[in-house]
């Protein structure tokens, strides 16, 4: 048990590797009875990248959105400019993983005074 979680983290990366190292053949055994099969391991590669890129630039800004959403309405409902101040925190936290570009309209939002 304890050697598991010692090499636990590079158990899962082999993992993630050979799943994903399979999911990428099909397509490159396709492509290759049409051209030849480097070329079809660097396109398989590149649109699988170009993928992975687009659904996490698509998720960061559906979570930004999401998160001008709950501060509008906690301001709305009267929450404290400290709770809303959470909400930029968490997003300045996320910043090094996921760049998020709406962390002034937040600020702007709980800083409003409220009507």
């Amino acid at each position: 048990m304890v050697l598991i979680n010692y090499f636990y983290s590079t158990i899962a990366l082999f993992t993630a590797a050979g799943i994903f190292a399979a999911l990428l053949n099909y397509p490159v055994v396709w492509l290759s009875r049409y051209l030849p099969r480097g070329l079809a391991i660097a396109i398989t590669f590149i649109g699988a990248v170009s993928v992975l890129i687009g659904a996490i630039t698509l998720l960061s800004c559906h979570a930004s959105k999401l998160v001008v959403e709950i501060a509008r309405e906690r301001r709305s409902k009267g929450a404290p400019e400290k709770d809303l101040n959470f909400c930029t925190k968490t997003l300045y936290n996320w910043r090094g993983d996921i760049k998020i570009y709406k962390l002034d309209l937040i600020r702007d939002i709980a800083r409003r005074p409220r009507r």
